[in-house]
């Protein structure tokens, strides 16, 4: 129930809800820094990672 009452703040904050997919997801929030997921992929694949998190700038 949290999630459904919480999805609008979640998004208002610029997460994309799993609940709003094609099949739904609905307990998946996902931030992704205004990269599309196969740029963050291709970065991560690139080996842009400093103790373990992916280098965005």
């Amino acid at each position: 129930m949290w999630i459904i009452l919480n999805q609008k703040w979640y998004k208002s904050l610029g997460f994309k809800w799993g609940g709003d997919w094609k099949k739904p997801d609905r307990p998946h929030f996902e931030y992704n820094f205004g990269k599309h997921h196969t740029q963050l992929a291709q970065m991560y694949a690139s080996g842009k990672l400093k103790e373990g998190y992916l280098m965005l700038g």
